[in-house]
């Protein structure tokens, strides 16, 4: 059936019929990576499926080492966030050719929502101090709590740098109301050690009152076919006891199944 790309496709009943589409094709085993390309089509558009999900693409980073799970992955994220307040400006203002920032601000929504009660994508007003990226409902004891999300292409290589990305991430959030950073990270031979990290993430909260506590995440997984994705929470006391679910593995059955489709399977 021919329809125009848009949120609106993105139904348990579109899905059913993407997978019965497939089957019949004798593409049985691409089911997986049909619905998740059916999923960015319809939110992130043709032109960023054919350039970041197929062979002949020219890839950005991102999907350049790990496309079909980071696909898989991203597909599950915008299937599980496509309702919450303000998810359709982000899709409309994210940067496709320059995505990571954006796969990162879903991971983080995605990382609050299995814990709050619900998260909203705050829509930009200019206006700085307002333009954080998420606001979280019913966390833990905090009713309201305004997160930015940054992800770091560059190796964090010493405390001073992790103190200027910090300060420069801290000023997106509202003074005098409970704020969180959570950024992408690499870790590596060539990047400041996890310990001195904590040390110096938990340092840099003593010194603000805007940030209750910071959460770093990277992939730690070698595989091309995987990703395991790892976080670790800090507050002014060093690491904190973790207030998320617990590390994510993503493997490419990751996206088919009951919990993340619900009555379309």
């Amino acid at each position: 059936m021919s329809r125009n790309p848009g949120l609106h496709n993105l139904t348990p009943a579109v899905m059913w019929e993407t997978m019965q589409d497939l089957t019949r094709l004798g593409f049985a085993h691409a089911v997986e990576i049909g619905l998740a390309h059916t999923v960015i089509i319809n939110s992130l558009g043709g032109d960023f499926w054919a350039n970041e999900c197929t062979s002949f693409g020219d890839k950005q980073p991102l999907f350049a080492k790990k496309s079909d799970v980071i696909a898989i992955h991203l597909a599950h994220m915008i299937w599980k966030l496509k309702s919450a307040a303000g998810f359709e400006s982000f899709i409309k203002r994210a940067k496709l050719k320059d995505f990571e920032g954006a796969y990162y601000e879903l991971y983080t929504a995605n990382l609050f929502a299995k814990v709050a009660d619900h998260v909203d994508f705050v829509v930009p007003t200019n206006a700085r101090g307002s333009d954080f990226d998420l606001k979280v409902y019913g966390f833990l004891e905090k009713p309201i709590l305004n997160v930015e999300v940054k992800a770091r292409n560059k190796t964090l290589k010493s405390p001073k740098r992790v103190i200027d990305f910090l300060k420069d991430a801290k000023s997106q959030l509202a003074k005098g109301e409970p704020g969180s950073i959570v950024f992408k990270v690499q870790i590596g031979p060539d990047s400041i050690s996890q310990a001195e990290l904590n040390e110096t993430i938990a340092r840099f909260i003593k010194s603000t009152s805007r940030v209750d506590f910071v959460t770093y995440v990277w992939d730690a997984s070698k595989f091309q076919n995987s990703l395991w994705m790892s976080h670790q929470t800090v507050d002014g006391n060093g690491v904190t006891k973790n207030v998320f679910a617990k590390d994510s593995l993503i493997v490419p059955s990751f996206f088919v199944d009951a919990q993340a489709y619900g009555s379309c399977l």
